[in-house]
């Protein structure tokens, strides 16, 4: 039982964790760029392929090109699309990307909305005998 609520606390916590860490990079990223979508590098899971975007920029004369830590089958950037970045101008490497957040968004609620479920779960069944 202990194992149980112990998975269900880190299913509700880590995507807690990631929508907290989305709100400190859009704090810390208040320099936009335009970036383009330069290659889509493939990832295969399970006998799926997920796109990894990677954006190119260029910013104080610096080319940049950042590989997406965030994949979703319904995130369809093409090659050549440009789209709007936010950078750390302190490092350029550190990026906040307002058009991932909606997926970013719905993954991590998958997730939360998941791990509630599996913790009313258990509970439920002390009060039904």
């Amino acid at each position: 039982m202990i194992i149980l609520l112990l998975i269900i606390f880190l299913i509700i916590f880590f995507p807690s964790r990631s929508l907290v860490r989305m709100r400190k990079l859009k704090k810390r990223c208040t320099e936009q760029v335009d970036a383009e979508v330069v290659d889509i590098a493939d990832r295969t899971s399970k006998g799926k392929s997920y796109g990894f975007h990677v954006y190119g920029f260029t910013y104080n004369g610096n080319s940049y090109r950042i590989k997406s830590n965030f994949a979703a089958p319904s995130m369809n950037f093409e090659i050549g699309e440009m789209i709007e970045l936010y950078i750390d101008p302190d490092d350029a490497n550190v990026y906040y990307c307002p058009k991932e957040i909606p997926y970013r968004r719905r993954f991590n609620l998958v997730f939360i909305v998941f791990g509630i479920i599996m913790l009313l779960i258990p509970i439920a069944a002390l009060f039904v005998k």
